[in-house]
């Protein structure tokens, strides 16, 4: 027996009420309609890839709000380095100020930077070794 489209939408609408309402009578009674659905297998079948889609779309948003905070935080701590660093360079030309400030900033500056795009040097590297390595075994054959 194939599944209509009236199914289709009764099962997405009562999954739907399930997650979202807050009151147990209704979260209940919308358990029970689709513990009707679910003795067919078909329906079954799409109760499952319908919860499944819905998850991943909150996986989805919680990783998106995730990266935008991070690539903020990225933001910030850079451009707070560089202010650090023209403020170290500054007072060492003005003041006299000792050399070793100016070498602290800029070496941990340097090392943030390569922290932070270590990963993607890493692919990067990854993939020129392969294709050079592909490379080599066509000219070798």
């Amino acid at each position: 027996m194939d599944i209509n489209e009236e199914q289709k939408d009764k099962i997405k609408t009562l999954t739907l009420e399930y997650i979202n309402s807050d009151d147990i009578k209704k979260k209940n009674k919308s358990i029970n309609e689709l513990k009707k659905y679910s003795n067919n297998e078909e329906c079954k079948e799409h109760m499952n890839n319908y919860l499944m889609h819905l998850r991943m779309q909150n996986e989805i948003k919680y990783l998106k709000r995730k990266n935008f905070w991070n690539n903020i935080w990225i933001v910030v701590i850079t451009l707070l380095s560089i202010i650090l660093l023209i403020q170290a360079m500054a007072m060492y030309t003005f003041s006299g100020f000792s050399p070793f400030l100016v070498t602290f900033v800029l070496s941990n500056l340097m090392i943030y930077m390569f922290a932070r795009f270590y990963p993607e040097i890493k692919v990067q590297f990854k993939k020129f070794k392969e294709t050079c390595t592909n490379l080599f075994k066509k000219k070798s054959k």
